[in-house]
Parts: C-alpha cells; sequence; structure tokens
C-alpha cells in the first residue's frame, strides 16, 4: 500500500514525550509523538480514505535539521513509512496523511510509532542514532467501496392515509432505483412530521418492510398536515461493494 506525503499544516494537539540521550550525544532531551483519531469516513467512489497523522518532534536548541520516520504497523508487522521531507529549519509540528483503500484490507487497530532516525546540530554534526518516540495507535473499520460510482440511485418516499377500524392510519413507502431498477430497502428508518404553528413535530420513527413500507398506526390526528423523511444510506450491494442512497421526503399531506 502506497502513503502519500502532503503538505505540512499546523498541528492541532499534541501530546509530548521525551527521551533522554546519553551525554555524549551533548543533547539535554530529544522526542517524538505522532497520533491520529479513529479514522474518517471514506470516499465511497474511490474507496479509499485520507486519515491525516499530526506529529511533533522536540528538538535541542540550534537544530538545524532532522528526519523523522513515522513507522506503520497492522498486526505487529511493519505496514510502511510516512516520512517528513529532510530541510533546514524543518516544522517540529505539522501533519502528514496516510492513503488507506478498501483493497488493503484495513479493519482492525494501526500502530504509528515515530522515530527520529538522524539530526543535525548547531556544530554541523550529523548524528545518526535512531531514537523512538512515543506510540500511539488508531482504528479503521471496513472499507466498502460502491457497486458502481458513475450509477445513478434516486430516493422517493410517499405518504397517504387511511381508515381502518375508525382508526387513521399513515402509509408510507420508500421507492430507491439503482441506475433504472427498482430497489426496496428493508429496515430502512422513516420518519414521520406534523405541521405545527411553530414549525414542525417528529410523530414518528418507522422501520420499513422488506416492501420498503411502514404503518403508523398511532398519533394520526384528521385535519392535521403530515410528511414523512428518509435521511439516507447505504444498500448493501454484496460482501465487498454497497451503494449511497441519497435523502427524500414526501409532499406534505393532510390527514382524512
Amino acid at each position: 500500500m502506497r502513503k502519500l506525503l502532503s503538505g505540512i499544516i499546523a498541528l492541532l494537539g499534541v501530546v509530548a514525550a521525551t527521551v533522554v540521550l546519553s551525554p555524549a550525544a551533548a543533547f539535554a532531551a530529544f522526542g517524538s509523538t505522532a497520533t491520529a483519531a479513529d479514522a474518517p469516513d471514506p470516499d465511497p467512489a474511490t474507496g479509499c480514505l485520507r486519515h491525516p497523522v499530526q506529529y511533533a518532534v522536540e528538538l535541542p536548541e540550534g537544530t538545524i535539521s532532522w528526519h523523522l520516520d513515522i513507522r506503520v504497523y497492522r498486526s505487529g508487522r511493519l505496514d510502511d513509512t510516512v516520512t517528513p521531507n529532510r530541510f533546514a529549519g524543518a516544522p517540529a509540528v505539522g501533519t502528514v496523511y496516510l492513503d488507506i483503500c478498501a483493497t488493503d484490507d484495513p479493519e482492525g487497530t494501526w500502530t504509528l510509532q515515530p522515530v527520529v532516525t538522524s539530526w543535525t546540530g548547531s556544530d554541523g554534526v550529523t548524528h545518526e542514532t535512531e531514537i523512538p518516540g512515543t506510540p500511539s495507535t488508531f482504528e479503521v473499520g471496513r472499507i466498502i467501496p460502491l457497486a458502481c460510482p458513475s450509477c445513478e440511485v434516486s430516493s422517493r418516499v410517499t405518504l397517504r392515509f387511511v381508515k381502518l377500524s375508525g382508526r387513521w392510519r399513515a402509509k408510507v413507502a420508500l421507492v430507491n432505483r439503482y441506475d433504472g431498477d427498482e430497489v426496496r430497502i428493508w429496515e430502512a428508518k422513516l420518519y414521520v412530521d406534523r405541521r405545527t404553528r411553530s414549525g414542525t413535530r417528529r410523530v414518528a420513527m418507522l422501520l420499513t418492510d422488506r416492501n420498503g413500507r411502514a404503518v403508523l398506526t398511532r398519533g394520526v390526528r384528521p385535519g392535521r398536515v403530515y410528511q414523512a423523511y428518509y435521511g439516507g444510506g447505504w444498500i448493501q450491494w454484496d460482501d465487498d461493494h454497497r451503494l449511497s442512497v441519497p435523502k427524500a421526503r414526501s409532499p406534505w399531506v393532510r390527514a382524512g
């Protein structure tokens, strides 16, 4: 897996760490950290995500340049290295990026191990002793790319009222189309809202059946105006692909 180095930006938050060197090194202290939050949502069209890693290096006063390796481990094995550029006056804090894709089977715990591999002091002497910093971990979930990023997926919600046994009920249906074919989503969340003088009020949350339908049996008042809403989601197409499904609202409909 390739890891791409992007530009270095300001550090958002760093936990400092210090490693003490031998007196012969002529430096009092040197340390490094590399931290990352749990992985952000991937781009479903590409099946990849760009994961920011914040790094920090504690430099002895007068250091001219330095070199930091951020070694990436999975299941205890070295996966790859992300390396900020080595140059005079390099910023001691910044951000690099890991490109993680579904093809890498990334689910699980990742470990970041920063290691200062060399530095040049104010006297111009370059030291090449490896100094490990403070390791950290982050989690990556399963990445499922879209089955067909270029295919169109649409959503439509309908709402109608029927009177059964003297009681009004709201029938809601969710219809999705994938590349022209109708798809019904099972256990999709549908919300029913009622219009009020001050705005809207959430009446109920319903789960669709295997036919993409749901029925609200309580709380329907004749003469009131209602709307059904679907917040969007995913269709699991197969073991390795899913479809992004857009949001949809029904027209406002008066009960009774």
